[in-house]
């Protein structure tokens, strides 16, 4: 079965760089958190190669950094120049000198076939247009024997979707025609990704669900909205209607919230798997 992704990748580095100076700033840890867990999977040693695709600010790239240590070398790769930026910003400041993020797409990684030893792709797979073609693509940067792992958003259950399904309800009216598109959740299929890594010739999959809770305020719901993917679907809000549009997000999750915060289950599927 085919991995579907979002019908145009247009846009995606124009977004982000708006988001860049709020990613991973507002509701806790979720993006450090993830970034963390995915590191932890793929294992990258002292001395390897590594290449992390959407690297955003670094979440993933940072503890890639510090495991593969200055014997090794870690790339990041985003279509944001914002991102790239922030992600350099944070690697400076740790002093991790062998590692740097520059600005690519992952249909067009910056580098020849067989460089890589670990291959991560953290939240990303989700906003490509073709994820199994990027998929293709990129396991030629890995060497034999080399390590891929990737972190999805997943579909929450129904009893814990609710913050979500209340908040789209309230938004609704603001949006038109575009009402019903949920982007870019739920996520991809964590089975299609799984046979699509084991028809490009990779062993040893692993699939692991896991949740990172978030708890974000009532009164910042709307900016952390604003502050990952979902600001492709808000940014289809009309600007004239936008300041509405909060008062009724806001109060609407107010409905669904305890003690002044937004709570968030932010359930993703991680995989991984190495290459013959």
């Amino acid at each position: 079965m085919p991995i579907r992704g979002p019908q145009s990748g247009q846009g995606r580095g124009t977004v982000f760089d708006r988001a860049a100076a709020s990613y991973g700033r507002i509701g806790g840890q979720f993006f450090q958190q993830a970034g963390q867990a995915l590191v932890q999977l793929a294992l990258p040693q002292p001395g390897e190669d590594l290449l992390d695709v959407g690297c955003g600010r670094g979440a993933s790239l940072l503890p890639a950094a510090a495991a593969v240590t200055p014997c090794g070398r870690a790339v990041g790769i985003d279509k944001s120049s914002e991102m790239v930026s922030q992600a350099n910003q944070a690697l400076a400041a740790r002093g991790l000198t062998h590692a740097c993020a520059v600005v690519a797409d992952a249909d067009s990684p910056p580098a020849r076939t067989g460089t890589f030893d670990v291959l991560l792709a953290g939240l990303v797979l989700q906003f490509l247009p073709e994820p199994q073609r990027t998929l293709r693509r990129l396991t030629h940067m890995l060497r034999p024997g080399g390590r891929i792992a990737i972190c999805t958003p997943a579909a929450a259950p129904d009893d814990l979707d609710i913050v979500d399904r209340t908040a789209d309800a309230a938004l609704i009216e603001f949006m038109g025609a575009s009402a019903q598109e949920r982007a870019p959740m739920p996520g991809i299929d964590s089975s299609a990704i799984a046979a699509a890594i084991h028809q490009l010739g990779y062993v040893k999959i692993q699939v692991l669900n896991m949740f990172f809770p978030i708890s974000v305020p009532v009164s910042k719901f709307w900016d952390w909205r604003m502050s990952h993917g979902r600001r492709t679907q808000m940014e289809r809000i009309p600007e004239k209607d936008r300041e509405r549009a909060r008062e009724k997000l806001v109060e609407s999750v107010r409905a669904v919230s305890v003690a002044g915060h937004v709570h968030l289950p932010m359930p993703v599927c991680m995989i991984a798997a190495c290459r013959t």
